[in-house]
């Protein structure tokens, strides 16, 4: 079923995404296509990214829905990729989860907290205009839940190996501000980014 969700979610974020882009019209010559122009897809130049620092609401949906809050920090490795014609780059996003997820039966509820601390992620961005930008990602850290019942806290466990797969995407407000949005294996997020 996760395979799936998963496998939609890459096929909608593309069709939906790369028409988006590829239509989107260079405000500054009136003509041709913005993802031609300086900071687009297109652009093969030598690029210097900045380090952002990003907060988000996260509502997960394993084991349950819930909602929670997320912190990243962006810092970028490889600024003009590994394509050469493209501009895309590669970083790596370090940061925490913090979330409560519950999911009712007949009779009773269940519900957990989650700690997810450190997370570290693999992101590999696509920069198709100066405002939209799109990422895939994939993540790995250590998680620790607190499991509760009708009765009160049970147990405590540690997950020693936690991951996530996301696909996402940018829109720059500003050069310093950015709105993000994500969804990945563990849940939905939708965030702010603050370029330094």
């Amino acid at each position: 079923m996760r395979r799936t969700l998963m496998g939609l979610v890459v096929v909608a974020a593309v069709s939906l995404g790369l028409p988006a882009a590829a239509h989107a019209q260079d405000s500054s010559s009136g003509s041709g296509s913005a993802m031609r122009s300086s900071g687009g897809l297109l652009d093969s130049d030598t690029h210097t990214r900045k380090h952002m620092l990003s907060g988000f609401l996260l509502a997960p949906y394993d084991y349950g829905f819930g909602l929670g809050l997320a912190l990243r920090y962006d810092l970028p490795l490889v600024h003009d990729g590994f394509i050469g014609k493209l501009n895309d780059s590669f970083s790596l996003e370090m940061g925490g989860d913090l979330y409560y997820a519950w999911y009712g039966y007949y009779g009773g509820s269940y519900g957990y907290l989650n700690v997810v601390v450190p997370a570290v992620e693999a992101r590999w961005t696509f920069h198709f205009t100066p405002q939209w930008e799109a990422y895939g990602k994939a993540g790995v850290g250590f998680r620790w839940r607190r499991f509760s019942d009708d009765y009160g806290p049970r147990i405590r466990a540690i997950d020693w190996f936690y991951w996530n797969v996301a696909v996402g995407g940018l829109f720059n407000v500003t050069e310093r501000l950015a709105l993000r949005a994500e969804l990945g294996y563990g849940g939905i997020r939708l965030g702010v980014g603050l370029a330094f």
